[in-house]
Formats: C-alpha cells, sequence, structure tokens
C-alpha cells in the first residue's frame, strides 16, 4: 500500500487518519496469519511528519526451546516521524540535482509517496520477542538426543555433574581403581 502524502505535507497542523487493512501476504519477512489491521494518524508539525496509532495481526512463530510452530497475536504500537524537508523537497527538484539521503531519513519514503507496507513490515520485526515461547512452561529439547521434552522424559543418560569437571571426574575414577 502507497499513501501520496503531498496534500498534508502543504498544510502545516493539518491531520489525516487511516485505517489499515492489509493482506496477510503483503510481509515477507514474516509469516503473517490474519489481515494486518489498525488505525495511523498522519500529523503534520512544520518540519516533521508524525505518524502514530496501532496495528495487530497474528503470526507464525517458532518456539526458540523446543522449535515447535505456533500462532501469536501481536500488537505493536506505531511511533514514526518522516522530516518533511524531504517530502516538500521533492516537487521543486532541478532535474539535474539529485538529494542524497541523509543518515535518520527513512527507507519507506520514495518523494512524496510513503510505502506503508514497508513501515508496517518494520514495525512488526520490532515487535516480535526475541525468545518466543509457545508456553512459557515448555522444556525445550534433550541436548543429547534431541527428543521433546514436552512429550515426556527421554532415555539418554543424564550427565552427572558439570561437564566442565567430566575430565577431572574420570580421572578420578581411575585413581580409585589403581
Amino acid at each position: 500500500m502507497r499513501l501520496d502524502l503531498t496534500e498534508i505535507a502543504q498544510h502545516v497542523g493539518k491531520q489525516m487518519s487511516y485505517d489499515v487493512d492489509e493482506p496477510a501476504s503483503s510481509i515477507l519477512d514474516l509469516h503473517v496469519l490474519s489481515p494486518i489491521r489498525g488505525k495511523l494518524l498522519f500529523t503534520n508539525t512544520g518540519d516533521l511528519m508524525l505518524v502514530r496509532g496501532s496495528l495487530r495481526a497474528s503470526v507464525e512463530l517458532e518456539c526458540s526451546r523446543c522449535l515447535r510452530p505456533f500462532e501469536m497475536p501481536l500488537t505493536c504500537e506505531v511511533e514514526e516521524q518522516v522530516e518533511l524537508r524531504a517530502i516538500a523537497a521533492r516537487p521543486f527538484e532541478h532535474p539535474q540535482v539529485t538529494m542524497v539521503p541523509e543518515e535518520g531519513d527513512t527507507l519507506f519514503l520514495e518523494g512524496n509517496i510513503l510505502d506503508l507496507t514497508e513501515l508496517i513490515r518494520q514495525m512488526f520485526l520490532v515487535s516480535l520477542p526475541i525468545k518466543p515461547l509457545h508456553d512459557l512452561e515448555c522444556r525445550g529439547l534433550c541436548p543429547t538426543c534431541g527428543a521433546d521434552l514436552n512429550e515426556g522424559e527421554c532415555t539418554c543418560e543424564k550427565p552427572v555433574g558439570h561437564p566442565a569437571f567430566a575430565a577431572l571426574a574420570k580421572l578420578l575414577a581411575q585413581m580409585e581403581e589403581a
């Protein structure tokens, strides 16, 4: 979805509300299961275009402990700003002069057109948990055989003590035998 911001950029204090209803397939980096819905408010403050609102959708993630896929509802708050000089300067550019993007310029603004899909993608990716869990009590996988410990105990021999002292334990056992 692409929005033309020319009209709002020309009037200080102007606000524009936009109801977001994007298809789930619009974000490629994430497996979105439901349409992305929410509301965004664009405000021209004179120097900046403020974008505020919230977005929600259900996404499929992989549990960081047991690797089981699960569905998670995700809500993200949008607080973004775009410098209006980047919008307002575009219509008056000289054809032989090209503007070099400065540090801090947004990647989702192209001329007067805001790439709303890219903004939404970035907001959802930042809102993802670092270590998603399908259940807080998830026991994960056995480090030896890889069995899912949520389904029951595995048959692996459990090491006794800390692995850093395994060589010392082996040496002590040899000394006791001698």
